[in-house]
């Protein structure tokens, strides 16, 4: 470290602004983490950070959603995830789950109504159904007057899961989002 201490030096400042800037700006911060097949996406607005998935896999000893999603909120300086938002129960959605709810991370949880009855719902959550709210069709949670999310596809039960899927339309003043 000494031999690039100047390197190292412009790398933690940039580090400290860039996380000073975004901690006290007003906009909406959109990410999203490359966990390759799933998801893994976050907003993050007026200091409250809301992660859409994890990634995961049940293919490999490897989890993305620890491995990436779970590190990178780690990395920079996130605690807490104020509301974590599942599509649906496959792992390579919610593979980072179950971690980061034993490391208690996660504030709230928002899931589909039709993914209570699955065995991956018993093995993730149980223990923490406190921290589940289950939403009916077209809910909308009002962030404040710029931004708001609403949910849909809420009550679909279809044998594919992927058809499941909670669907969020994010809106942002005039800006909109749609997760699917």
């Amino acid at each position: 470290i000494y031999k690039y201490r100047k390197i190292f030096a412009i790398y933690m400042v940039m580090t400290l602004v860039t996380h000073a800037i975004l901690i006290s700006s007003n906009s909406l911060t959109v990410g999203f983490f490359d966990v390759g097949q799933g998801d893994s996406s976050y907003l993050y607005y007026k200091g409250k950070y809301i992660q859409i998935d994890t990634g995961g896999t049940a293919f490999s000893s490897y989890n993305p959603g620890v491995e990436i999603t779970k590190r990178a909120i780690k990395k920079r300086g996130i605690n807490k995830i104020d509301l974590m938002i599942l599509s649906h129960l496959d792992l390579d959605h919610v593979g980072g789950v179950k971690s980061m709810l034993e490391s208690k991370m996660i504030d709230t949880i928002i899931l589909g109504e039709s993914e209570r009855a699955s065995d991956i719902y018993l093995d993730i959550m149980g223990g923490h159904e406190d921290k589940i709210i289950t939403l009916n069709e077209n809910s909308k949670l009002d962030i404040d007057e710029d931004l708001s999310i609403r949910f849909l596809n809420v009550g679909t039960k279809s044998l594919n899961s992927n058809d499941n899927s909670l669907v969020c339309l994010v809106q942002y003043k005039d800006n909109k989002i749609l997760y699917t």
